[in-house]
């Protein structure tokens, strides 16, 4: 049994390194959005720019979530050092979490994927021409 805490904590602070991670590339696409927006931006551009941002918004959201299932697992396994574990429990909230920790990843994946020919997209087009 001890065996199996001690593989639940090294997965959730993997988890943790991989939310950091996700988190930080989250702000970075946001940013280059933000940025791109400062420049010389062709106004109609704006619906891709929001659909962009609402679904970074969306990722932040879940990997917030994910932030808190991880801490609930944590403390449970805290909590239940001295006692007997519910392995069927224990084993539930882990697969779930490893699923979603995988489905995040993907996601982001697709996300940054999405940012990425957004932005390669917008600076193939031609300036914003003023009169």
């Amino acid at each position: 049994m001890l065996e199996k805490t001690s593989k639940l904590k090294s997965d959730i602070k993997d988890w943790k390194q991989s939310l950091g991670y996700m988190s930080d590339e989250n702000i970075l696409m946001k940013t280059r959005l933000s940025n791109m927006l400062q420049d010389n931006f062709d106004i109609s551009l704006l619906p891709q720019v929001e659909d962009l941002y609402s679904h970074l918004l969306s990722e932040e959201e879940f990997i917030n979530l994910l932030r808190h299932n991880i801490g609930e697992l944590d403390s449970l396994i805290e909590a239940n050092n001295q006692k007997e574990i519910n392995t069927g429990r224990f084993d539930n909230l882990s697969n779930m979490l490893q699923s979603q920790m995988t489905t995040a990843k993907i996601r982001l994946t697709k996300l940054k994927s999405d940012v990425n020919d957004f932005l390669q997209q917008a600076r193939s087009m031609p300036p914003l021409q003023t009169e």
